[in-house]
């Protein structure tokens, strides 16, 4: 059993003109594989409007577009690009009225994708090695992985040319000033399916984060994790202007199962944000309330119209193994959703209604946030800053700061000896009279306004304090040597030594500046982890005497506290989080697997 499900949302113009809004290309189920494909309306909004115009006829168009691209495409292949563009049509007489009837370079890029993965998909099953592909399951890993690398290769090669030679053919080129955008940009998964009795092989064939998925009486998985970043982003995709890789991947079933592949337009809901739970319960309850998958598949079309208002297009290609029919999936479906009922709707019948997890975090988020604004004022406060300083050069300081602290200790002792042979020097060297002498005594700069240095009668030795004093004077360069009055030889043997001083304290500047500096962000880091570990900041600066109750009282209301969710949502926050664990854990196996 194989369905396809293909949901677009559309715009009514004026005169009754239908435009449909959808980038994803028309899904596919074969005998052999199936493939869907999801144009990037945002990376991919290049607008189209100087391509070949043969390309609005249906008759045309493949040769316009392909001919080059997919030589010698089967049928199937032409028949499928023919009707794939049919929201193009539909808009060839007002295509250039207005820009929102004009396509996307995604939708073009998800037709021409999917359309080339189809061509060499049947190329390869054709071809020896293809035919070789049956057997890949019983092959030894080495051999496995080698067959799996060189398929992707294969695909992203061909991929690759195709791409450019479609967009040559029909002109599809980049027309906008913007840089940065994907000319023909677009996701796609394909599936090439192997049966056997008791198992089904696949090999995927992937870009971006258009998701494989995989169901049986375990209940739902994701077979291939997105390839994309956590801001939304892809981290790889098709284009006809860049590189890209489809990446190849193989996995064993076994019997009963489904395998499916769909666009975000289908997990993306809203509806699922919680959990992808929602996802499978909305299958379950499909399939269980439908007569066959031309049922649901009508159906699924119509709930999304509702459930994938986020979208512009919900796309699915299904196909079914090992089931003898249609009630016995219904069956399968049913037991499945019994299980699911009664293991989380049963423990938590709101589990999907309401994101508990979300309210409780953003709240708790936007505490935090007002912790640090507060915390970030109250590192302004001396005493707070003056205890993060004192923590961090305590007795957990780190090696760095140790090592500053070692090396500026040497440095104080060298810089201490220097001071010592200065006044040593002094002392040994320099002598002072209260008064000039009247028989003409030659003295030196006075030491103050009442002494004079001289070295000639009427003398007495400089004491150890006064010479300390001149010493700072000298060092300071308030005075110089030739000006002491001890003579050009003994003055040149202090310019030495106040030298020596200069040199040793030159050398302990940078590293007392490096320590400043390594003690403000360890001293910042040290607040921010104390930040972290406490719920509230100023009590626990209240406690260790840093502020007052008046102090914290004015933080607290320069930065009041936003309304708290209260303890109902805060349990049932714990408990659907705690489901979603449970769910997560099964729905993420595989991935984690090929990990």
């Amino acid at each position: 059993m194989k369905m396809t499900m293909y949901r677009q949302s559309t715009i009514v113009r004026t005169g009754g003109l239908t435009v449909y809004k959808g980038e994803d290309a028309l899904p596919y189920v074969g005998e052999d594989f199936f493939v869907i494909a999801d144009g990037m309306g945002g990376a991919g909004a290049i607008r189209h409007i100087n391509f070949n115009k043969d390309i609005f006829n249906e008759d045309k168009i493949f040769d316009v577009m392909f001919k080059d691209a997919l030589p010698d495409a089967d049928e199937e292949i032409v028949a499928y690009v023919k009707k794939a563009f049919y929201e193009l049509y539909a808009v060839k007489d007002c295509y250039f009225d207005n820009a929102y009837n004009m396509k996307k370079s995604g939708y073009f890029g998800s037709r021409i994708c999917a359309a080339s993965l189809m061509y060499y998909i049947k190329k390869l099953l054709a071809s020896d090695e293809g035919k070789g592909l049956k057997d890949l399951y019983s092959a030894p890993d080495d051999v496995k992985a080698d067959t799996v690398k060189r398929i992707g290769d294969y695909f992203t090669e061909n991929i690759k040319k195709s791409m450019i030679k479609a967009s040559e053919s029909a002109n599809l080129i980049y027309e906008t000033v913007f840089s940065g955008l994907a000319l023909l940009g677009t996701t796609i998964c394909g599936t090439v399916f192997f049966e056997r009795e008791d198992e089904v092989d696949a090999i995927y064939l992937v870009a971006g984060d258009s998701r494989p998925f995989l169901w049986d009486e375990g209940g739902l998985r994701l077979v291939v994790e997105d390839q994309k970043r956590d801001d939304g982003g892809m981290t790889n995709y098709v284009k006809a202007n860049g590189d890209f890789t489809i990446s190849a991947c193989f996995h064993t079933f076994k019997k009963p199962c489904v395998l499916f592949n769909a666009s975000d337009g289908v997990y993306e809901s809203a509806r699922f944000s919680v959990s992808q739970i929602g996802l499978e319960k909305l299958l379950l309850e499909t399939i269980k309330d439908s007569e066959d998958l031309i049922e649901v598949k009508d159906k699924l079309e119509e709930i999304y119209l509702t459930y994938g208002n986020h979208d512009d297009s919900s796309t699915i290609a299904l196909k079914t193994f090992g089931y003898e029919g249609y009630e016995d999936l219904k069956k399968a479906a049913s037991k499945r959703l019994e299980e699911i009922t009664a293991d989380y709707f049963g423990k938590m019948p709101d589990f999907l209604d309401k994101d508990y997890m979300s309210e409780v975090e953003n709240a708790e988020k936007a505490e935090r946030i007002r912790q640090n604004a507060i915390s970030a004022e109250l590192l302004k406060f001396e005493k707070v800053s003056e205890y993060c300083k004192k923590k961090v050069t305590g007795s957990d300081k780190t090696e760095e700061i140790a090592a500053l602290q070692s090396q500026i200790t040497e440095k104080k002792a060298v810089i201490e000896e220097t001071r010592k042979n200065i006044v040593d020097f002094l002392c040994e060297n320099v002598g002072v009279t209260d008064n000039v002498g009247d028989d003409g005594d030659k003295c030196g700069e006075s030491l103050n306004n009442n002494e004079k240095f001289c070295l000639f009668r009427k003398i007495r030795r400089i004491t150890e304090n006064e010479a300390k004093e001149f010493a700072e004077r000298l060092i300071n360069k308030e005075i110089t040597p030739d000006k002491t009055g001890i003579g050009r030889s003994l003055s040149n043997k202090l310019a030495q030594l106040l030298e020596a001083n200069k040199i040793a304290e030159d050398e302990i500047a940078p590293i007392e500046k490096k320590l400043e500096s390594e003690i403000k962000t360890a001293a910042d880091k040290y607040w921010s982890d104390v930040t972290k570990e406490n719920a509230d900041i100023t009590v626990f600066c209240m406690n260790e005497g840093l502020i007052s109750e008046e102090e914290a009282d004015k933080l607290n209301n320069d930065h009041p506290s936003k309304k708290n969710v209260d303890e109902e949502s805060v349990r049932k926050a714990a408990l659907q989080r705690e489901l979603c664990e449970k769910y997560d854990a099964v729905f993420y196996s595989l991935v984690k697997e090929t990990e």
